[in-house]
């Protein structure tokens, strides 16, 4: 009786070769995995360091503004102190206008 072999030669061959391909393909597939993951890296990087940036910009933009804010309100003090101080100064007895 006859039996036929349970590995073929071009059975093998064939196997050998899909799975070289396929271990090419998972090495270019984590190539370019790593590459897109190094891009992405350095894309965040940039990012956070524009966000530190702006950061800085609106602090500087908050003390400034701050500053701003304490000058109005002394010069509007010293306004106001100087109508306050001519309303008590008025002489009940001399007309308005």
């Amino acid at each position: 009786m006859y039996e036929r072999p349970l590995i073929r030669p071009h059975l093998t061959t064939q196997l050998a070769n899909l799975l070289g391909e396929a271990q090419r393909a998972h090495r270019q597939a984590m190539a370019d995995l790593h590459a897109l993951a190094f891009e992405h890296r350095c894309a965040i990087s940039d990012v956070q360091a524009e966000v530190t940036e702006l950061h800085e910009i609106l602090h500087d933009v908050t003390v400034i503004l701050r500053q701003q804010a304490d000058t109005d309100v002394a010069t509007l003090k010293q306004q106001l102190q100087g109508v306050l101080l001519r309303l008590t100064r008025r002489d009940p007895a001399q007309p308005l206008n």
